[in-house]
């Protein structure tokens, strides 16, 4: 256990996740996340998992832990903060273009080199994505991450509303089912909060997050934001898609769809509107008057 004497905290809730900076003088800046389990000792079981999965994983795709700590009584997991940037906190106004397809295949890239590792996060959220100085996304937050071919159940409808808000349809009504096309809902979500500033559906309650999610269709992002391309809003409503099947078939198919959106965006001779390209630089989008 990592020792915190002379660390002063600030902390953020995100659903039943805690996040802390740690900061002390002549000692290294730290990042701990406290797993969310609801009562301590499957708080303790959801880190030492998450160590477990971090620690053998952190040369590919996941941010290496550096140790477990203790903090109120509970167990976090604890991450050195080497210029970290959570993705959360990147969001709360619209990202431009170049910079959402440069974030976006970042994370995109991560997720499927876990999914390629044969993991399925299954709660994958805007904090759980570390975006490293180097241009490269560590995924924490790993306590619930399991096998591609697990059948193991979890309710959701448990879940905060934080967490709701990334929950995919199949986990709602078949959660034994949810496999590594959750994880691409969840993508969708996080990537219509970056373009839009807000997410595609709300709710008070579970049974309204379960009916969002289920049965309402979101707005395209380009409807609340026309300057978004409708190649790319149109690529975030197939990963809203409400049957897994509709989803792209692979993180690697989606990172491939990213990558062609951004030579595209990139191509020489492209019209420009501020840091947005003109409607007619993009196939698939009509002409507006």
């Amino acid at each position: 256990m990592i020792s915190l004497n002379g660390y002063k905290f600030s902390e953020a809730r995100y659903g039943s996740a805690t996040i802390r900076r740690a900061v002390a003088e002549h000692l290294p800046p730290l990042v701990l996340l406290d797993e969310g389990g609801q009562s301590l000792a499957e708080n303790a079981a959801l880190c030492a998992r998450a160590l477990e999965v971090g620690s053998s994983f952190s040369n590919l795709w996941a941010e290496e832990p550096i140790g477990l700590v203790e903090v109120d009584g509970r167990q976090s997991l604890a991450f050195a903060d080497n210029r970290i940037t959570r993705l959360d906190g990147l969001l709360g106004r619209p990202m431009d273009i170049s910079h959402f397809l440069s974030v976006a295949s970042a994370v995109t890239e991560a997720v499927a080199q876990m999914h390629r590792s044969g993991h399925v996060h299954r709660a994958l959220r805007p904090w759980h994505l570390f975006l490293r100085p180097d241009n490269n996304v560590g995924i924490v937050g790993l306590g619930r991450v399991q096998g591609l071919s697990s059948d193991i159940e979890h309710d959701v409808l448990e879940a905060s509303a934080d967490d709701l808000a990334y929950v995919a349809p199949e986990q709602i009504r078949r959660p034994a089912r949810s496999d590594e096309h959750s994880d691409l809902y969840a993508l969708g979500i996080i990537f219509y909060e970056m373009l839009a500033a807000r997410r595609p559906f709300d709710g008070g309650d579970p049974l309204e997050w379960a009916h969002a999610h289920t049965a309402l269709t979101a707005l395209p992002p380009s409807t609340l934001r026309p300057l978004i391309p409708s190649a790319v809003s149109d690529l975030i409503m197939r990963l809203l898609s409400k049957d897994p099947e509709d989803r792209f078939q692979s993180a690697g198919s989606l990172r491939e769809a990213l990558k062609r959106l951004a030579s595209a965006w990139l191509r020489p001779g492209i019209e420009r509107i501020g840091a947005h390209a003109s409607a007619r630089a993009w196939p698939g989008r009509a002409a507006r008057a």
